[in-house]
């Protein structure tokens, strides 16, 4: 029982880990990095309606929430950053430091036992591994539109008249 109160913490952590960093990131200028994480939160929910019985939820949901990440990073790609590139490099790197803390939480405790059970029965490496997708996927959108941001201020520059 105690499990499933885990894994109902975890998902709710995450909903509106993504549902509230999606607007900041969109606001701070990490614009693809804020679809990215608005499109998972979609994508969980169209799997969570996918599922035809209740145990394939968490695995639809989470296969959900990477092709929404996916899709909404490449779109958030044609909207360009207001972000400098100092920024954008900043939230990248902070995203994969908390992709890879919590992808070390979520392989610790799926391994604890709790009673009979594993705290975390439906984490498993897959979920995991889809998780760290997510989370390189975004610091990669970061990235990119940093060297983006970089090209379009190298490009701006006025040569002083001689």
């Amino acid at each position: 029982m105690r499990g499933i109160a885990n894994e109902s913490a975890v998902l709710t952590i995450w909903f509106f880990g993504c549902l509230i960093g999606g607007p900041i990131f969109v606001a701070a200028g990490a614009r693809a990095g804020g679809l990215a994480l608005l499109g998972a939160v979609v994508g969980a929910f169209i799997g969570f309606l996918g599922a035809s019985q209740p145990e394939q939820i968490p695995q639809r949901a989470m296969v959900g929430a990477t092709i929404g990440a996916f899709a909404g990073g490449l779109l958030g790609l044609m909207w360009s950053s207001s972000a400098t590139a100092t920024r954008l490099r900043v939230l990248g790197q902070a995203t994969l430091a908390v992709g890879i803390v919590c992808v070390l939480a979520g392989w610790i405790e799926s391994g604890r036992v709790c009673g009979r059970n594993s705290c975390l029965p439906d984490v498993d490496v897959g979920a995991l591994a889809l998780f760290a997708l997510d989370a390189g996927w975004i610091a990669a959108l970061c990235f990119f539109q940093a060297a983006r941001s970089n090209r379009a201020s190298s490009r701006t520059v006025e040569l002083p008249a001689s």
